[in-house]
């Protein structure tokens, strides 16, 4: 499947988890319990498959792998015709129970947060980093195709090489690397020193450029779009297009959170362009993504274009993570047809 043709539905059952990550964007940790039932899950899913075409589910968290009805929405999700990938810090692979879950899976993905000191540091645990080779040892061994997410900090920028080297030891297809972003966790327990500066994301661009160019047996993706290939590719974000009558044309991302929320684009939205709640029931009797395009598309396109337009005239900034952006500024933007 070319990524052109991915509609992604990120769901987000549960903020349990084995870790208390110190960066963790959803605020995740061992005290979480509560988790959204997957018979509503599959049924939204259903909807927006059969209605508007998303075809690829993407479960985190929380950790999927504690989500205690994960196999039921998997294989839920799998009967529609969803590709199913799960997003995991990898310490739960060994058990039974995520055997029988990887049936289920298409891929997965596993963060990595540098080497094993900064790894370890970062997930407030001494054996994550250990646990985590093991996990990524039984998705090698079972055949299932998988990928390391990095998030990047001041301190493991400089690990790029070295998680080059690691993901293509282990039999990883994909090494992502995200910058750090101020949501959740990382807003109190994260030193403001971790963050990148515009210095550090050019060194990030141009070493990532350079992986790219030289390692053939490895994709590797930055979250960073530069400020240029905006200016000349504004469609890459739906910049300065008509009003969307598709939801493809202004978002192939849905985000269903923790509560049952559902958000565009990215985790963290603003609540004021909540689409709806998959407890609502509207979806079984009418169309509540085309309603929010019908009531709500032209706030959405004027927060893209005016997010957009700030990124392209910015004069001390050329890199940017566009949905980190985004994100910050549906919070400050609140147009008329919102109010």
């Amino acid at each position: 499947m070319e990524s052109a043709d991915f509609s992604i539905v990120h769901v987000h059952p549960t903020l349990s988890c084995n870790l208390r990550c110190r960066h963790c964007y959803s605020s995740s940790s061992p005290g979480e319990k509560a988790g959204l039932r997957s018979g509503e899950v599959v049924a939204y899913l259903q909807y927006l498959r059969e209605v508007h075409g998303f075809n690829v589910l993407s479960v985190s968290g929380g950790e999927p792998f504690l989500y205690t009805e994960l196999n039921e929405l998997l294989e839920g999700a799998r009967k529609l015709g969803y590709h199913n990938q799960v997003v995991s810090n990898g310490m739960l692979l060994k058990s039974r129970r995520s055997e029988k879950t990887l049936n289920y899976i298409d891929s997965v993905a596993v963060s990595v947060d540098g080497d094993r000191e900064l790894h370890n540091a970062l997930r407030d645990s001494t054996t994550a980093y250990d646990r985590m080779l093991e996990g990524l040892s039984v998705l090698r061994e079972t055949g299932m195709p998988f990928g390391l997410i990095h998030t990047l900090t001041k301190k493991s920028w400089r690990l790029i090489p070295r998680l080059v080297e690691l993901a293509t030891a282990q039999g990883a297809g994909l090494l992502q690397l995200h910058p750090l972003e101020a949501a959740g966790r990382a807003t109190t327990e994260v030193n403001d020193t971790l963050f990148l500066d515009q210095a550090d994301l050019h060194r990030v661009f141009i070493l990532a450029t350079i992986i790219r160019d030289t390692v053939t047996d490895l994709k590797v993706q930055l979250d960073l779009v530069h400020q240029d290939y905006l200016v000349d590719h504004p469609e890459m974000v739906h910049a300065g297009e008509p009003v969307p009558a598709a939801v493809r044309d202004v978002f192939r991302e849905i985000i269903i959170t923790e509560t049952g929320d559902v958000l565009p684009i990215s985790y963290g939205f603003s609540p004021d362009y909540l689409i709806d709640t998959i407890h609502s029931g509207r979806s079984r009797t009418t169309d509540p993504v085309g309603e929010f395009l019908r009531e709500r598309g032209p706030a959405l396109r004027a927060l893209i274009n005016r997010t957009y337009d700030r990124m392209v005239t910015a004069k001390d900034e050329a890199l940017f993570n566009w949905s980190e952006r985004i994100v910050r500024e549906s919070h400050g933007f609140a147009p008329a047809a919102l109010v």
